[in-house]
């Protein structure tokens, strides 16, 4: 759909699909929803417990898509389709989308490993960056946070490691004001 639509234009219903949480990991099936306008369905009831690792993972990414995603998505940012043909006629190994500001200081991208086809590394290199800056780069699934040039990330990217299909990591990138 993010190749024909803008990503302010797709509605992506998390939790529609009564078994969709057997697919992948809590992680990427939220990951998902940083890529369209969410509609978050089945959180629970007013009783619901909300100390759970699955709630308290929910409104982290709820509150990431309003602060970060969002604002990004509504300035009319530049979407790259790092792997645009994602195996509709044959498996791909990868689902690899990068959204960012127009004005080349901040972004996020999706890594999604969909099967176990090629390597379990890929080397991510946004495209929405100005190589002239420094970026502070945070890889989601460690909590991990890097300041690195706008070239390096250009030239050598961020190697991305997934050993198991329909797992994902999240990149955020901001630039640094020196």
């Amino acid at each position: 759909m993010t190749l024909f639509v803008p990503p302010e234009a797709i509605s992506y219903y998390h939790n529609l699909a009564i078994d969709a949480h057997h697919t992948a990991n809590l992680e990427t099936h939220l990951r998902v929803t940083l890529f369209a306008m969410p509609i978050y369905v089945s959180m629970g009831d007013q009783e619901a417990d909300r100390s759970t690792r699955r709630y308290i993972q929910m409104r982290r990414y709820i509150d990431l898509a309003k602060r970060y995603c969002m604002p990004i998505m509504a300035n009319q940012c530049c979407v790259y389709h790092h792997t645009p043909d994602i195996g509709l006629l044959s498996p791909a190994p990868w689902c690899v989308l990068e959204y960012a500001s127009s004005d080349q200081r901040r972004g996020y991208a999706g890594i999604f490993r969909l099967n176990r086809e090629g390597s379990s590394e890929y080397v991510f290199r946004p495209r929405g960056i100005g190589i002239d800056k420094v970026y502070r780069v945070t890889l989601d699934n460690h909590g991990q946070t890097i300041e690195v040039s706008g070239y390096e990330l250009a030239t050598h990217g961020i190697p991305i490691h997934l050993d198991t299909p329909l797992t994902s990591e999240l990149i955020l990138f901001n630039e640094t004001i020196m």
